[in-house]
């Protein structure tokens, strides 16, 4: 079992403001994510829009350059394409898929000298190596007679990504800041009473002082009722805890009343059981002590029945007397302080038998006793209790 103490976790403010940030961390790079993703789309399907729109452009300008075989007007066509920053170089393709006329930026790859695989009507486009192609078939009196490429590079969206990724990251660090800000005054309005008052319920479990109190606080709403209503339970709680001890009191005081009511009542039964005892001894004896003097001196001239009475009366001044002696006995035990020890409870059995058979020896009497058998106890007492 492991009984090494739980280490202490995180305050109640640390975690409010670890959740304020994370969460409104969380939620702005959410959003920061998604409206990158969504621009990036959207300038993409836009890119593509206005590529197809050149590309129908400078199809139709370029349809009569492949009719009549003038690569230079086909040429001059795609240096148009010049005043568009996004497209790094254009192709014009004739019939047999050969480069007819070309336009490329300096910094720009070369064009394939084969056309690539060609749409049967409208245009093409994919995406290779960060660069946007596109291709439509040039058509002439319904047959197709070359067609056209035109390559742009996502520069232009790259760079706007940067931008608003160090936007996002500046935004987002602003966001940050202002939840820390918002946590501390949410520390001092919510967490600091409410820590306060863990504070105060705590001392009250370790030290019982129902006389502490929670501090007022200047917040509004449920903070306020909670505080009243501990507040309320503390006071409630004071009170009865009075009351019990004054019960407690009261009825330790009647504990002690009665203690020496009854303490008073068994010394004067004692002293009663004494004194009777003493007193009934005297009689007894001259009862016992004539009934043997008229026996011993006036038994031969007494019949049988007459020495049969005076043989009761002394029989019963006998029992009478072992019952004074027993009463004296008893107000003895009630007087002895007891002494446990550790007693043969056989020996003390046999030791008692003994003595009954002294005095009553005309008795025939079968008496058992198990051997070895011993007890936890005041042998005086035990003694008494056999007897």
């Amino acid at each position: 079992m492991n009984t090494r103490p739980a280490r202490p976790g995180r305050s109640l403010a640390q975690r409010l403001t670890w959740l304020t940030v994370l969460i409104t961390g969380a939620a702005l790079l959410a959003a920061c994510t998604a409206f990158i993703i969504y621009d990036r789309v959207t300038y993409r399907a836009l890119l593509l829009r206005h590529l197809a729109v050149q590309v129908r452009i400078i199809g139709e300008n370029s349809r009569s350059a492949l009719v009549f075989n003038d690569p230079e007007s086909a040429a001059k066509t795609l240096a148009t394409l010049a005043a568009s920053t996004d497209i790094r170089a254009a192709g014009v393709y004739d019939r047999a898929g050969r480069l007819f006329a070309f336009y490329r930026r300096d910094d720009a790859l070369p064009l394939p000298s084969r056309a690539p695989a060609m749409p049967t009507f409208g245009h093409r486009h994919w995406t290779q190596h960060n660069r946007l192609i596109l291709t439509r078939v040039i058509v002439f009196n319904g047959l197709p007679v070359g067609s056209i490429l035109i390559r742009s590079d996502l520069r232009q969206l790259m760079q706007r990504e940067r931008h608003y990724v160090e936007i996002a990251a500046i935004v987002w660090a602003a966001a940050l800041a202002a939840a820390w800000l918002f946590s501390a005054s949410a520390r001092r309005a919510f967490v600091r009473p409410i820590a306060a008052l863990a504070a105060i319920a705590g001392q009250i479990a370790r030290s019982a002082d129902y006389t502490l109190r929670a501090p007022d606080v200047t917040s509004s709403g449920e903070l306020v009722e909670l505080v009243n209503a501990f507040n309320a339970m503390v006071a409630a709680v004071q009170s009865r805890d009075a009351e019990l001890a004054l019960a407690r009191q009261q009825l330790e005081q009647r504990v002690a009343e009665r203690t020496a009511q009854l303490t008073v009542a068994n010394r004067e039964l004692e002293a009663f059981s004494y004194s009777v005892s003493h007193d009934l001894r005297a009689p007894l004896r001259g009862i016992d002590g004539f009934s043997l003097a008229l026996l011993e001196d006036y038994g031969a001239q007494m019949d049988a029945t007459a020495r049969g009475y005076l043989e009761r009366i002394r029989a019963a001044t006998q029992r009478m007397g072992i019952l004074i002696d027993d009463l004296l006995q008893l107000a003895r035990v009630s007087r002895t302080q007891m002494r446990m020890e550790e007693c043969d409870l056989s020996a003390l059995a046999e030791s008692v038998m003994e003595d009954l058979r002294r005095s009553a020896p005309r008795r025939a009497a079968e008496i058992t006793i198990e051997p070895g058998l011993r007890a936890w106890a005041d042998p005086t007492l035990l003694r008494v209790v056999l007897e």
